[in-house]
């Protein structure tokens, strides 16, 4: 992983590299955060650049709203 673009507090932009032997999940994509103020605390968006052929949409998105969840659940 390397740090793409900073511009705290509202976005961080980072390239994600597959180390793998697996063909169809090698490359590297790009996941950029933003954060927006909301009324009662923060909205948290993903958005994925890039994705590997291997590694279908539906798949990673199901991921990124797990890892949502958890991120919430450590600020409740």
């Amino acid at each position: 992983m390397r740090f793409v673009e900073l511009v705290p507090p509202r976005r961080i932009a980072e390239a994600v590299s597959f180390v793998t032997t697996d063909r169809p999940f090698l490359g590297e994509m790009t996941l950029v955060v933003t954060f927006e103020e909301v009324s009662g605390g923060t909205e948290v968006t993903l958005v994925f650049e890039n994705l590997p052929p291997g590694l279908r949409a539906e798949d990673n998105e199901v991921g990124a709203r797990l890892s949502l969840a958890q991120l919430a659940r450590r600020f409740e």
